[in-house]
């Protein structure tokens, strides 16, 4: 059932994760703060009142969703700093982002930019994280994929010679 991928996490599975730790992508830990966080912003966009009770199977369906969320934010960050230069995003290039969306929001004044995130449970610092992930991760998966061109044709080809492989 739904508890499933979260018992995998406890650290009765012999994980020996520390208390209040989640999930470890390589040396970084995602904690049960980090993760409560998310599901903070999570109800906090939620208008409709539509965010599952603590406890209930909807409420671990979004631990799971917001766990599998932290971990791939932890993967493209260490992704991005392993790939160096190419995958930097540029503090201009977050700016533009936050701007972009207080004009979609018609958000005038910082007070009144500060006041949305808050209203959504997000410090400045954090919308500035997020920002920078998303663009982080165009440029990771660009810069993996850089390269790689393969037509239609191509995967024909390596289809009827690896037949076996498709039974």
């Amino acid at each position: 059932g739904a508890s499933l991928g979260l018992a995998a996490c406890g650290s009765d599975d012999g994980s020996n994760l520390p208390d209040g730790v989640v999930a470890r992508v390589g040396d970084a830990d995602i904690t049960q703060a980090q993760l409560d966080r998310l599901l903070a912003q999570a109800e906090a966009g939620t208008t409709d009142g539509s965010f599952p009770e603590k406890g209930t199977d909807g409420y671990r369906d979004y631990e799971r969703q917001g766990l599998q969320q932290l971990i791939q934010q932890k993967i493209i960050e260490f992704e991005a700093r392993k790939c160096g230069k190419p995958c930097v995003v540029p503090n201009a290039d977050v700016n533009e982002q936050l701007d972009a969306l207080k004009e979609q929001q018609n958000l005038t004044t910082d007070k009144a930019f500060t006041d949305f995130l808050a209203e959504r449970k997000f410090t400045l610092a954090e919308a500035r994280r997020v920002v920078r992930i998303q663009l982080q991760q165009t440029k990771v998966e660009n810069n993996v994929t850089r390269g790689v061109r393969f037509t239609a044709a191509d995967a024909r080809t390596y289809y009827t010679s690896n037949r076996a492989e498709f039974r």
